[in-house]
């Protein structure tokens, strides 16, 4: 199957925020919330890629669990990756904004975002 223009465009910008997110990691003390920020984005990014490729319409979103949903309405072998993308869907809002009670990302779990977008990443261009 040829990859639509409009496809290779979601995931060029999802290969920007996953770029982004490696090179914070590779800082002394990298800010933890924007890592995690950036593989969040990245992880909506594929999906939303994936579902134009499959001219699957969608509403303006960051709900990666709704996304995930559509993905699934049209392969439900996306279910395989349901845990992966709850990981990282509690990224799209707290880690860009202030909190009540700051919320502090350890390493090992923007490791762990980093990681999972990475696995999102490669398993929805197989599913293309």
């Amino acid at each position: 199957m040829t990859i639509s223009l409009k496809t290779t465009e979601w995931f060029a910008k999802a290969d920007h925020d996953l770029r982004a997110a490696e090179i914070i990691m590779g800082d002394e003390e990298p800010p933890t919330d924007t890592v995690c920020f950036h593989c969040q984005q990245a992880v909506e990014k594929y999906l939303k890629g994936y579902l134009v490729q499959q001219r699957i319409s969608f509403p303006k979103t960051h709900d990666v669990d709704f996304l995930l949903e559509q993905c699934i309405k049209f392969n439900s072998a996306f279910e395989e990756i349901r845990s992966l993308v709850a990981y990282v869907s509690e990224y799209a809002i707290e880690p860009r904004y202030p909190a009540d009670m700051p919320i502090v990302y350890s390493f090992a779990e923007a490791k762990g975002a980093l990681d999972i977008a990475k696995q999102i990443k490669l398993f929805v261009i197989e599913k293309i």
